[in-house]
């Protein structure tokens, strides 16, 4: 495909029982206007669970929508997430159940008496008490030992436990935990000075690096945000003009600076747009404008990412902004 062959290459596609084959001879034949058969196979990737099921169901639905059968559109669109049915204008609600009664396990009370009493050695001291607790905790217990590490500025642990809470007990204190305003003086503060939305400036975070300010990608990318350390340096020396380290990347605020310095860059790019911003921020802008060469309805700009990982990346990441804005109405 990428040599121009594409005869050889649909043929190849339609010959795989692989969901990404399958997904790229769906998207060759609608490019040549053979919508039935790229339906057909779109239909058959929506009903599995490949990574490419989302990006099938909101192709049937806008495609089933166009030709006028709304019926079975809709179908489709009960299978779509947040992010997408979001695109289509609607903002769907987490499901909640109600928060458990607070049950705090004396590991948090020793947990705060190690911290208060030994300035060396408290905090890895309660750590240690806090994981034993943790391993046979009621979700209401784990709750309370989340709680505590973001009270205490742990805010991976703190992230962990929610989204294992989270899988159990969708509350809104498990959602507050896998969701954190991480950082919230550093995200405040560059948000403000670049006009981003901090919501966003966590979102991003919560999915490149989950919160763990040392995280380093298997391609460089370093910190909360995932900078490559070049393009790093090009926006602190460039366009920040302050002083560029690879080790700085590795300090929250430093990080946070300069990955809301880029998403501003990006969103200026892309006219404003979250959607493309986003997409950028994973693939790349020369890569966006490629992809997206004369695409006409927003709506195809999933579809259009020719790359699994920026789609997916592109529903994570607008699935979290979008609790996020519920979780700070």
């Amino acid at each position: 495909e990428s040599r121009g062959q594409t005869p050889e290459a649909l043929a190849a596609y339609l010959r795989s029982g692989e969901p990404e084959a399958r997904w790229r001879a769906a998207r060759l034949l609608e490019a040549q206007n053979r919508v039935q058969e790229a339906l057909a196979i779109y239909q058959e990737l929506a009903k599995g669970s490949a990574r490419v099921a989302d990006d099938a169901a909101l192709r049937c639905y806008l495609l089933l929508s166009r030709q006028g059968r709304i019926l079975e559109a809709n179908a489709f669109k009960n299978r779509l997430p947040p992010a997408f049915l979001w695109l289509l204008g609607e903002e769907p609600l987490p499901l909640l159940v109600p928060d458990p009664r607070d049950d705090l396990p004396d590991a948090v009370a020793l947990a705060e008496a190690f911290v208060a009493r030994f300035p060396k050695h408290g905090r890895e001291w309660a750590q240690i008490v806090l994981e034993m607790a943790l391993s046979r905790a009621s979700p209401a217990e784990a709750l309370a030992i989340g709680e505590w590490y973001a009270r205490h500025g742990d805010w991976r642990q703190a992230f962990a436990i929610g989204v294992r809470v989270l899988a159990q007990l969708p509350c809104p204190r498990a959602y507050r935990l896998a969701y954190p305003r991480a950082w919230e003086e550093s995200v405040r503060r560059w948000t403000s000075a670049y006009n981003v939305d901090p919501l966003l400036v966590w979102a991003v975070m919560r999915e490149e690096s989950g919160f763990l300010a040392s995280a380093v990608s298997r391609s460089g990318a370093c910190g909360l945000m995932q900078l490559l350390p070049s393009t790093a340096c090009w926006i602190a020396e460039d366009k920040l003009r302050i002083p560029y380290q690879e080790d700085l990347l590795f300090d929250p605020d430093y990080n946070v600076r300069l990955g809301t310095w880029y998403l501003r860059h990006l969103l200026d790019q892309f006219g404003g747009d979250v959607v493309w911003a986003v997409a950028a921020y994973n693939g790349g802008p020369g890569n966006l404008r490629r992809w997206t060469a004369g695409l006409r309805d927003p709506l195809d700009l999933p579809a259009a990412l020719n790359s699994t990982e920026t789609r997916e990346y592109l529903v994570k990441v607008l699935n979290a902004w979008l609790i996020y804005r519920w979780l700070c109405r």
